[in-house]
C-alpha cells in the first residue's frame, strides 16, 4: 500500500520524466525478447547439509539437468549456489530457460519424477520452496568462465509494470552497458513474473561479474558510468526517482554449479 500511494503521489512527476525520455528509450532498448520463457526455483536446507548439497550436486544433480538439456527437453539452465547462509533467500537457485513456452511441457513430465529436478537423494536434504514462470525481456553481454564467475540476484517489486519497463530502457540498459564497458559485469538479465503482481518480486535481476575482481570495481564502475550519462537530462531524472516506483528486496550473491571434474 505504501509503494501504491508514493506511486499516486508522483504519477505526474513520472509520466512527465517518461515523457522527456522517449528520444532515449528509442536510442537504448534492446531487442524484445518476448517468449524467452524462463522458470525460476528456489531451493532451501539446514545449514548442516549445504556442503553435502553443493557435493551432490557437482556430482550428479548438474550433470542430470545437461543431460536434459543434451534431449532438448530443455534449452538451457543456470544453476547458483547461495554463497552465505541466509534464512531469508534461498541456499540453491536454477534458472531452466525454454525456447518457447509449449517445451515447459516437458519440464512437467520430469517435475513429476523430480521435483524441481531432484532426485530423492537430493530431496531428502534440500526442498524446492517456490517455482515462479518467468519472461526474460532483456538480456545483454556474454557469460564467461562459469567456475570463476559471481551473480548478483536482486529481486524487486514494482506497483506499475509498464513505467518499469521504460525505466529499464532508459536508465538500466545504458547503466548496464556502461558497467561491462568498464570491464565488471559480463552479462545481466532481467526475468518478468508471469503472475504479475506476484509475490514475492515482480522482477528478478541477475548481474553476471567477473568474479570477485569484478564485484569489487562495482563502485568504481558505477561511478564512472554516471560521470558518462549525467548529461543524458532523461536519464539523470528518471534515476533520480527510481526508488519511489520500486521496492528492492534481499540481495544474494551466487557461485555457479558446474560439474566435479
Amino acid at each position: 500500500m505504501h509503494m501504491k500511494r508514493i506511486l499516486k503521489n508522483t504519477a505526474g512527476i513520472l509520466l512527465g520524466s517518461i515523457a522527456v525520455v522517449v528520444g532515449a528509450i528509442a536510442q537504448h532498448s534492446l531487442p524484445d525478447t518476448v517468449g524467452a520463457t524462463r522458470i525460476v526455483i528456489t531451493y532451501r536446507c539446514n545449514p548442516r547439509d549445504r556442503p553435502v548439497l553443493l557435493q551432490e550436486m557437482r556430482k550428479n544433480g548438474e550433470r542430470r539437468f545437461a543431460q536434459w538439456k543434451r534431449e532438448g527437453a530443455i534449452q538451457d539452465y543456470l544453476l547458483l549456489f547461495n554463497s552465505f547462509v541466509d534464512t531469508t533467500t534461498w541456499d540453491m537457485l536454477s534458472v531452466i530457460s525454454f525456447s518457447d513456452y509449449q517445451q515447459t511441457d516437458r519440464w512437467r513430465d520430469i517435475e513429476e519424477v523430480y521435483p524441481g529436478g531432484l532426485d530423492s537423494a537430493l530431496l531428502r536434504i534440500v526442498t524446492p520452496s517456490a517455482t515462479f514462470l518467468s519472461e526474460q525481456k532483456w538480456q545483454a553481454g556474454k557469460n564467461g568462465d562459469p567456475t570463476s564467475a559471481l551473480y548478483m540476484v536482486i529481486p524487486y517489486e514494482h506497483p506499475d509494470r509498464g513505467v518499469y519497463i521504460d525505466f529499464v530502457n532508459s536508465v538500466l540498459v545504458p547503466q548496464f552497458a556502461g558497467w561491462m564497458k568498464e570491464g565488471a559485469v559480463r552479462s545481466w538479465s532481467i526475468l518478468l513474473n508471469k503472475h504479475y503482481p506476484g509475490k514475492p518480486w515482480d522482477i528478478l535481476l541477475l548481474l553476471e561479474y567477473d568474479g570477485v575482481r569484478g564485484l569489487s570495481q562495482r563502485d568504481a564502475a558505477r561511478a564512472a558510468t554516471e560521470a558518462s550519462l549525467k548529461t543524458d537530462a532523461g536519464w539523470k531524472l528518471l534515476r533520480e526517482i527510481s526508488s519511489q516506483f520500486r521496492n528492492e528486496y534481499e540481495v544474494s550473491t551466487a557461485r555457479v554449479i558446474t560439474p566435479k571434474q
